[in-house]
């Protein structure tokens, strides 16, 4: 565990440390066909900005190298923004932005229409405010086709967002259910407060058979029975 002092925005001094938990994400490779699993952990600044960054070594997807974008948005005309930029926050460094943070994930796919895609986007963020304008606030996601057509929007599940330790550093899983038509799937995700952390990113997507993925969507790891018990009696 880090513990860390951050001054934010509008002199606001907010105490960053973290206890990372467990992973929500329950997609394993077992469950399906082209299987992807990307991170970004944030440990150093990138050397190129903060667009286009490329998930850290060691990502599996066959497909091309995934990215994500940060940048830092107003909410109201006067507000004065601020990042993104890297800070020793979180476990190990983190990506910080004021007062509203966009993250803009690209990750290639292979279209195949005979199934379905489930993706799911873990992000470990910290706030200093807790309340309905604040931490997480919305989410989508575009899918391209080969020929450049951009279909969507597709909005997400939110699988978790809780604050385990009440250190206001929160665990976001959000799932996306869609076609497998694309050449890539762009997701965004938007967080709120006087000023925002993010310590990592992580993405795993999986194509199963349409009720596979209804099945994901409305029971979360029942997903993993349901394909095991198929399995057994196949």
């Amino acid at each position: 565990m880090k513990e860390k002092l951050v001054v934010l925005t509008m002199l606001v001094v907010c105490a960053v440390l973290t206890t990372q938990a467990g992973a929500n994400i329950t997609i394993t490779p077992d469950m399906g066909k082209y299987w992807t699993d990307q991170t970004w952990d944030f440990s150093t600044a990138p050397t190129a900005g903060w667009s286009g960054i490329a998930a850290d070594a060691g990502f599996i997807n066959a497909n091309g190298t995934p990215t994500v974008s940060v940048a830092a948005q107003k909410i109201n005309p006067p507000d004065l923004v601020t990042g993104p930029q890297w800070e020793d926050a979180g476990v190990g460094g983190s990506v910080y932005a004021s007062p509203q943070m966009e993250l803009e994930l690209w990750i290639p796919n292979i279209p195949d229409e005979s199934l379905h895609k489930i993706v799911q986007v873990e992000i470990w963020y910290h706030i200093c405010v807790v309340g309905p304008t604040h931490g997480y606030q919305y989410a989508w996601a575009t899918g391209t086709k080969p020929d450049g057509t951009v279909e969507g929007p597709f909005s997400p599940a939110v699988l978790s967002d809780t604050d385990s330790d009440g250190d206001h550093w929160f665990d976001l899983t959000l799932e996306f259910n869609m076609p497998q038509d694309y050449d890539g799937e762009t997701i965004t995700v938007v967080l709120n407060d006087s000023g925002v952390h993010v310590d990592s990113i992580r993405v795993a997507t999986i194509c199963v058979p349409a009720p596979g993925a209804m099945l994901l969507g409305s029971l979360g790891v029942g997903l993993v029975g349901w394909i095991r018990t198929r399995k057994v009696f196949a």
